[in-house]
């Protein structure tokens, strides 16, 4: 039990950011410009998030309950990960 205490790696984690940078990539895609690029935000997010494995998780958490119009107070945990 005690291995799993504090391990951010493995596949849940990788999971769990993929799906974050997913739902980035989706709602950047769907609140500002239809045509963005979602495969390469996903990489570029899936790159970030190797760097700082919690970037992706306070992003998505940071705009999960905001509207479209209401993600501005996210730049500081979304920057890097969309534009």
């Amino acid at each position: 039990a005690l291995g799993a205490v504090g391990c951010l790696s493995g596949p849940i984690h990788d999971l769990d950011v993929e799906v974050d940078c997913i739902d980035l990539c989706n709602r950047y895609r769907d609140c500002f410009d239809s045509a963005y690029d979602t495969g390469a935000c996903r990489d570029r997010c899936d790159e970030a998030s190797n760097a700082d494995p919690q970037a992706a998780n306070q992003c998505d958490t940071c705009l999960d309950p905001r509207a479209c119009v209401e993600s501005f107070p996210c730049a500081d945990e979304c920057y890097g990960l969309i534009p």
